[in-house]
């Protein structure tokens, strides 16, 4: 009997590209944008809170113990890392850091004060200067159209700022 030509099945590939050449990595199951919103509503998923300086952050730069600085406030994201569409290595990258301006650079549109809430672990007191920068790239990533974008409108916000000494202007 001959065999039938069927197609052949094949997995989803760990790792890709959006639309606007973003890495993205396939999420477990449970793992999606609506799982996190639905765990973290309403909910402290910070162990502590407390004011953090550079020492205190930079202790937290582990899978199991993940910390970043966005915007003057620490976030304890390790819940998180599995919920990040970019992978766990790429928010890695951020851990213990200040990972303000490499946020912008993907995600300026971004809600993270609602998104993040219920990770928060206080404000940064501590001096910027002295936190390591983020880590190199985890996979090699074209700027895309969206990067550039947000380069662009970061520019802009950071001119408003020196100008008016606010973030926003008022014509």
């Amino acid at each position: 009997m001959p065999l039938l030509n069927l197609p052949t099945l094949t997995a989803k590939p760990p790792v890709g590209r959006s639309e606007y050449g973003r890495v993205k990595v396939a999420l477990l199951p449970g793992k999606g944008l609506m799982d996190w919103v639905r765990m973290a509503s309403g909910k402290i998923l910070a162990k502590i809170q407390m004011s953090v300086d550079h020492n205190e952050l930079m202790k937290h730069n582990k899978r199991d113990d993940c910390w970043v600085h966005i915007f003057g406030k620490v976030y304890d994201v390790t819940l998180y890392l599995e919920f990040h569409p970019g992978g766990v290595p790429e928010l890695m990258r951020a851990a213990g850091t200040d990972a303000t301006d490499l946020f912008n650079q993907y995600h300026a549109w971004v809600n993270y004060e609602s998104m993040l809430g219920s990770c928060l672990v206080g404000r940064f007191t501590g001096d910027l200067s002295k936190l390591p920068q983020p880590g190199p790239p985890t996979i090699e990533q074209p700027q895309s159209i969206s990067a550039q974008l947000n380069a662009l409108i970061m520019k802009g916000k950071q001119k408003e700022e020196e100008t008016y000494g606010i973030g926003w202007v008022v014509r």
